[in-house]
């Protein structure tokens, strides 16, 4: 049985909430009176917002842990940004509190088509381009903040303000998901250290339902798509103008300026 959606208008008044909450100077936006139940009416939320505010850049796929159910969620156009290039660091607008967290994104080399089916294990692993080091930039754009409803967080693209996309990750088949250490800094300290810290110790695992579910549910993947595969720190949040790095020792890192 499929889950139960929202009513149109119950989702298009939340859809609407969201969208004014990101123009530029806007306030948190108070919580609609009516809130998603289920991921498919977060979703639902989601892909109105993608629908106006789009195409999805890319996307973002999480799980708790390594047997729950993994969700996710689009990155809106404009919300790939591609660091390092220049050999300086970028210098990035953001709303102050913005929190960083530490990733691993891929590129995708292939387009994945809407289909009734989802694409084989071996099919999706194949359509990998390359690895990257990898920095999301969050936000909440709901009034109560942290304090917001998980499924509310959801419906807002889990917090998105975008991902910025650094040096390429030779062999991250081979990285050992328990040891691997990861770190972000703050002004050039260490504000994060974790080892092993993924919480589903699978990438390939997290990508391959996302592909799946994107394909089969919301309309497929394009060429060059970027997909984050959830965060190795947590959410770190940073309340002041600050140098902000990503790193993977002895994988790469990645470095921006947030300016607020």
């Amino acid at each position: 049985m499929s889950p139960t959606l929202l009513s149109t208008a119950d989702a298009e008044v939340f859809a609407a909430v969201l969208m004014g909450a990101r123009n530029p100077g806007a306030p948190r936006s108070p919580l609609p009176a009516v809130v998603p139940q289920n991921d498919a009416q977060a979703y639902q939320i989601q892909d109105i917002v993608r629908a106006k505010l789009g195409p999805a850049a890319g996307w973002k796929v999480g799980a708790a842990n390594a047997t729950s159910e993994p969700n996710c969620a689009p990155v809106l156009k404009g919300g790939i940004i591609e660091a390092g290039k220049s050999g300086m660091p970028l210098s990035i607008p953001v709303p102050n509190p913005t929190g960083i967290e530490v990733e691993i994104a891929f590129r995708m080399g292939r387009a994945f088509p809407s289909a009734a089916t989802a694409p084989s294990v071996a099919d999706v692993l194949a359509g990998i381009a390359s690895a990257h080091v990898a920095m999301e930039l969050c936000a909440f754009r709901l009034a109560p903040g942290p304090k917001s409803p998980p499924l509310a967080t959801l419906s807002d693209n889990n917090m998105n303000l975008g991902f910025l996309i650094g040096p390429e990750v030779k062999g991250w088949r081979d990285i050992d998901m328990h040891q691997q250490l990861a770190r972000a800094y703050v002004d050039n300290k260490i504000a994060v250290e974790t080892t092993g810290g993924h919480t589903q110790k699978d990438l390939a695992a997290l990508l391959v339902w996302l592909v799946g579910h994107v394909v089969t549910k919301r309309g497929g993947l394009h060429a060059g798509a970027i997909v984050a595969t959830g965060s190795w720190t947590g959410v770190h949040w940073v309340d002041h103008a600050a140098n902000v790095a990503a790193e993977f020792p002895g994988l790469g890192r990645l470095e921006a300026r947030l300016t607020m």
